[in-house]
């Protein structure tokens, strides 16, 4: 249902099942700048089109609808991003589809709930402006 990555994905989603909003306090609560500019939604659009490219939509959809429901508020919305980095993280290079991006999707999730995927390196610090 979620593609190769579908243990990690499982992983996501036992993390994310928690009652309140581990990133309340966080930058990218706090910066508007995580969901504004070029960068966000380039990610977003490279995923996406890698995932319908690799034929993958389905699995790309599942992992988004799942996350969806996991966390609230912030954490929530960095889950929903980090599934639609995992599901086409083995495709990373493929497509148009590069780390920088994913980095972008996961970054959020995995600086302050934790891995996405176990091969994962540490994250950058949060961009400053």
């Amino acid at each position: 249902m979620f593609g190769p990555q579908w243990a990690d994905m499982v992983s996501l989603a036992v993390a994310g099942d928690f009652s309140e909003d581990r990133m309340a306090d966080s930058l990218e609560a706090v910066d508007a700048g995580w969901w504004a500019g070029f960068a966000w939604p380039a990610a977003i659009d490279a995923a996406s089109s890698v995932a319908v490219e690799s034929g993958r939509r389905n699995q790309f959809l599942a992992a988004f609808n799942v996350a969806c429901r996991l966390g609230h508020g912030v954490s929530r919305i960095a889950a929903a991003d980090a599934s639609r980095g995992l599901v086409v993280r083995d495709l990373i290079g493929v497509h148009g589809f590069d780390l920088s991006h994913y980095d972008r999707l996961t970054g959020p999730w995995r600086r302050h709930i934790g891995a996405v995927h176990r091969d994962d390196r540490q994250p950058t610090p949060y961009p400053s402006k």
